[in-house]
């Protein structure tokens, strides 16, 4: 078996194109990686040069001839400008990079088609094969979303989603707030420092049920119920044991004792740390009604 320095002297124009393709991406994948994060006002053009440009040098080296390879280029080039004006919250990477992938798939189509037309094989398994490329073809719109969404990440200078929480707006009535801290054999630290941390909530008007559901050891529950009774009496704790529906039956045991003025019911995980809490007054309405919030506070 030989290898030869040059395997697309002589080559047609579809195998150039895919070779030149895969090169381009390839380009691309390096420069996302070094460069991603990049704002730079010239990052587009500096990015399709490099890319495209290191292609097409490669593609000669390994025997392409210039004209084929040239044109190549040029159809590279003028997908990435036209997809350049039309997305604008990409960088110029990540323009290259999703240019170059769909180009890529362009081209591999066809020459994949031909691929398996060319290939020795009897008429059974050729028409196996060509079953099974139909097939990949009708997962190709998921696998193309797929790939947005995981590459989107880098590819993005600017997102369309807030990436701050709203402003708390300014109200003069607070609907009850009832927050279920359902628990289960979890060191007493680690619960304490989640309700201290709801200590500190910027709303006025909330209470805080911890329940916690068969735990044997009380160890393990005692120094939270004497916590709960330091922070006064917004805080209630709850010790049951022989109760059924391990977390579900915790919040619904919350439920019995809530204060039938609460409006809104929120559930905080007792397995966190210290959480994070967000002001309450962002995430309910000024009209009354009643809710209930998930794990966002």
């Amino acid at each position: 078996m030989t290898w030869s320095t040059t395997p697309l002297a002589g080559a047609d124009f579809l195998t150039v194109a895919f070779a030149f393709s895969v090169l381009a991406y390839g380009a691309a994948t390096a420069i996302l990686t070094c460069w991603h994060a990049t704002t730079a006002r010239f990052a587009r053009p500096l990015s399709l040069l490099f890319g495209y440009g290191s292609a097409w040098a490669i593609a000669l080296v390994l025997g392409s001839p210039v004209l084929v390879a040239s044109v190549a280029l040029a159809c590279g080039a003028a997908s990435a400008g036209i997809a350049g004006r039309r997305v604008r919250d990409l960088s110029g990477p990540g323009v290259l990079s999703v240019c170059t992938f769909v180009q890529t798939l362009v081209v591999a189509l066809p020459w994949g088609l031909r691929f398996l037309a060319e290939l020795p094989v009897d008429a059974v398994t050729r028409g196996l094969l060509f079953a099974g490329y139909a097939l990949a073809l009708l997962s190709l719109p998921v696998g193309l979303v797929h790939v947005y969404e995981a590459g989107e990440v880098l590819w993005r200078t600017t997102w369309r989603r807030p990436r701050a929480a709203l402003a708390a707006a300014w109200r003069t009535r607070y609907p009850l707030v009832s927050i279920h801290v359902p628990t289960h054999a979890e060191p007493p630290w680690v619960v304490n420092a989640t309700l201290d941390a709801l200590v500190g909530l910027d709303y006025p008007n909330f209470e805080v049920l911890v329940v916690d559901n068969n735990t044997a050891d009380p160890n393990l529950w005692r120094p939270v119920e004497v916590h709960c009774l330091s922070l006064g009496p917004r805080f209630r704790f709850f010790h049951v044991e022989g109760l059924a529906g391990a977390k579900a039956g915790a919040l619904n045991l919350a439920l019995r004792h809530t204060n039938p003025a609460a409006e809104v019911v929120g559930v905080v995980d007792a397995a966190g740390a210290q959480p994070s809490v967000r002001d309450v007054r962002s995430e309910i309405g000024t009209s009354p009604f009643r809710g209930s919030v998930g794990p966002t506070l």
